[in-house]
């Protein structure tokens, strides 16, 4: 059985690879929408701009994975198994 601090842990770890899973689910879903409108160059501009911003905060969460390591290291190499986040 888990300590309380153990469980905090496990959901810190947790939600920092579901951020990262949500950032490229929304990088993909921009580029689909550059991709899919060819003749509207305002959205495509506004879909760069954000796919821009996204590439920062995923950068700025890799930057970070050593101290979520540090927190479970345990998670690495298999022991999260809701995707393949490494």
């Amino acid at each position: 059985m888990s300590t309380p601090n153990e469980e905090d842990d496990i959901a810190y770890v947790r939600g920092f690879f579901d951020r990262v899973e949500e950032i490229r689910f929304i990088q993909k879903r921009l580029w689909k929408l550059v991709e899919n409108n060819p003749d509207n160059p305002i959205l495509q501009k506004s879909c760069l701009s954000k796919l821009h911003q996204s590439t920062i905060t995923l950068c700025n969460l890799y930057d970070a994975l050593p101290a979520v390591i540090a927190a479970r290291p345990d998670f690495v190499n298999g022991g999260y198994d809701d995707g393949s986040y490494l």
